[in-house]
């Protein structure tokens, strides 16, 4: 019978302590949003000439939303530093992201987040179809690690790395090591200038100062986005303003 409460107290303990088993509990604040927003702000593009961007049918209103998940993001030191420690080098954001779906078919990404006044608002609306599509896939607590340069997503199980979309197969073939996924992590960007002023650098948590709560410390390849990409970041933008 010892042996017994050992062994399943053992397994608790694993599960608690798990870096893929961190707590990733959706905020009350950021379920509300989505509840109340989403819909409306998915809504208002069915009828402008660029919903074809978000993947969208212009012709259904029948549009749903699965689970929010939350993003983590790389730190500072975990990019920028040879030998870093790699336990910490992951860490959670303030965004949560939600498939869109119309009917029924994931077609695009949605998020929210909690900006500088501590309340929750649109992050963005346009992480494309091949996100949503490995997104709907997700059975648990999977955890979403997000390369912003490249637009590169993947799927953080504690001590392994799996692309996810296509930008990030391109980068990496195959799933690594976290120590591996780090050392390619530090030569693709080791020399980089880091740039506020661009967008879809690698994100990192920064004691919620700025307006994301994150603070881009690497140089953007705005071009690898794309002229639509660009368009689309600044409606999202638009979008945001608009919910505060």
């Amino acid at each position: 019978m010892k042996r017994l409460i050992i062994w399943i107290l053992s397994i608790f303990l694993f599960a608690f302590t798990s870096p893929a088993a961190a707590e990733t509990s959706i905020p009350k604040e950021a379920q509300e949003f989505a509840d109340r927003f989403f819909y409306n702000i998915v809504v208002e593009e069915l009828g402008t000439e660029h919903a074809a961007n978000f993947n969208l049918d212009p012709d259904s209103t029948n549009i749903t939303f699965g689970p929010l998940f939350q993003r983590f993001s790389v730190t500072p030191e975990f990019v920028q530093e040879k030998n870093p420690d790699l336990s910490n080098g992951i860490v959670p954001s303030d965004e949560y992201l939600s498939v869109v779906y119309q009917d029924g078919k994931p077609i695009n990404v949605i998020g929210t987040y909690k900006n500088e006044a501590g309340e929750f608002a649109l992050s963005t609306f346009g992480y494309g179809i091949d996100l949503a599509k490995r997104m709907d896939k997700f059975k648990g607590d999977e955890v979403l690690l997000y390369e912003g340069p490249a637009d590169a997503w993947y799927l953080y199980t504690g001590k392994k790395i799996k692309p996810l979309n296509d930008p990030a197969k391109q980068l990496m073939k195959e799933e690594k090591d976290i120590s591996d996924y780090q050392k390619i992590i530090h030569e693709r960007y080791k020399d980089a200038d880091p740039n506020p002023e661009m967008g879809g650098g690698i994100i990192v948590p920064e004691n919620n100062n700025d307006d994301n709560k994150t603070t881009t410390i690497l140089y953007s390849i705005i071009g690898l986005l794309g002229i639509t990409s660009v368009g689309l970041f600044f409606k999202n933008r638009q979008l945001k303003h608009s919910q505060k």
